[in-house]
């Protein structure tokens, strides 16, 4: 994926009067890549309806056009938390541009484009002092940066200046499969990206490794956040574990235990990204009767899956398609989409499973994405 598509993308998007330029560039003695964006006669776009319907009508494939969406909104929701209105009436300045648009679909296509199938980002650094705005001067973090980043891995540094945008916290918030350390790879290439800004502190650079899984599977690291209960009403369980997903919980189990004095009482298990600590532990501690919860951190391993369709007898319906090692590609039913075609078909979702699991491999068609939160067996 070279220089032309990159700066083609503005005829892709229907945007005419922009132009990308890509130039190389050498930072601390590395050459780099640089890319400008010139929004030149294009219109602003300064609401969230004028921006999706600029992807809508994209020349891009499905699945780029759909993250894309799914990026702008979070920007759109994170501006209209930190200004107390909806996200209709929003009026987005700093992000409603152009420029926006193109790095949030240009990284998107080039994700796709290279196959990435899961992408792993270490910790945040994020500056400190301010920032001028449309609204005047702000804080760094800017807020809707802020809150972007919750949720999300982040360390200080003594820069006076962004070192993450908006744009930038709701793209790594958005694609990346997780946090911390690089996982074990077979490299087969490294890229940088040049800023603009010079830094104090070291170049101003963004590295990209691209590499295949060694040994089969990818490893990070993940969060159980543990807490025994005893004397909770067990209505109150199923909202539980619905609020501790919606907080960005990979799983929630339940598991009957024995406690003290011959007590029956409930495990509470929560596996989470390291970033969800915080938001997890208040939400336990908030809607349920534990006075105390145990943190373990846990290193995981994870088989490459994608998500995507496979042909049956009702219509697509959705499906991962996991590689096994030994064993190659099998495919796995999505329950959900089993259950919704079920429901309008009139069928059992266990036939329309053992429809899905019966279709050859090769008639699978990838969506191009990992499974969202690399959730599943052996968590």
């Amino acid at each position: 994926w070279g220089a032309a598509p990159i700066e083609g993308l503005p005829r892709r998007l229907g945007l005419p009067g922009a132009r990308v330029e890509v130039r190389r560039r050498r930072v601390a003695g590395l050459a780099a890549w640089h890319v400008a964006v010139r929004a030149g006669d294009a219109p602003a776009l300064r609401d969230l309806e004028a921006l999706l319907g600029v992807l809508r009508a994209a020349d891009l494939p499905g699945p780029v056009q759909e993250r894309a969406a799914a990026v702008v909104e979070d920007l759109a929701r994170a501006e209209a938390e930190v200004h107390g209105c909806t996200t209709a009436e929003v009026h987005l300045h700093e992000v409603g541009t152009v420029d926006t648009l193109v790095d949030v679909a240009g990284t998107i296509l080039g994700l796709h484009e290279l196959g990435v199938a899961r992408l792993v980002a270490s910790p945040l650094p994020v500056g400190r002092g301010w920032t001028e705005g449309a609204h005047g001067r702000l804080p760094l973090p800017a807020p809707a940066t802020a809150r972007l980043l919750e949720g999300v891995p982040v360390y200080g540094v003594p820069e006076s200046f962004e070192l993450v945008t908006p744009t930038g916290a709701a793209l790594v918030r958005r694609l990346a499969d997780g946090f911390g350390d690089m996982p074990p790879l077979r490299v087969s290439g490294v890229g940088y990206g040049a800023g603009d800004h010079p830094r104090a502190s070291g170049p101003n650079l963004l590295r990209l490794w691209l590499g295949e899984p060694e040994g089969g599977w990818t490893a990070d690291r993940v969060l159980e956040i543990e807490t025994w209960i005893d004397d909770m009403n067990p209505e109150f369980y199923p909202p539980l574990v619905e609020a501790l997903l919606a907080e960005g919980a990979l799983d929630v189990s339940l598991v009957p235990v024995h406690m003290k004095k011959n007590r029956p009482g409930t495990a509470v298990t929560v596996v989470a990204p390291p970033g969800l600590e915080a938001r997890v532990c208040a939400r336990l501690f908030r809607d349920t009767t534990t006075a105390g919860v145990r943190i373990r951190e846990c290193r995981r391993r994870l088989l490459p899956r994608r998500t995507g369709r496979v042909p049956t007898p009702w219509g697509p319906v959705g499906a991962k398609l996991v590689e096994r090692p030994g064993r190659g590609a099998e495919l796995a039913p999505e329950f959900e989409a089993c259950k919704k075609v079920a429901e309008a078909a009139g069928v059992s979702v266990r036939e329309v499973a053992q429809a899905v699991a019966s279709v050859p491999v090769a008639r699978f068609a990838d969506d191009g994405e990992e499974g969202p939160d690399g959730s599943g067996a052996g968590n």
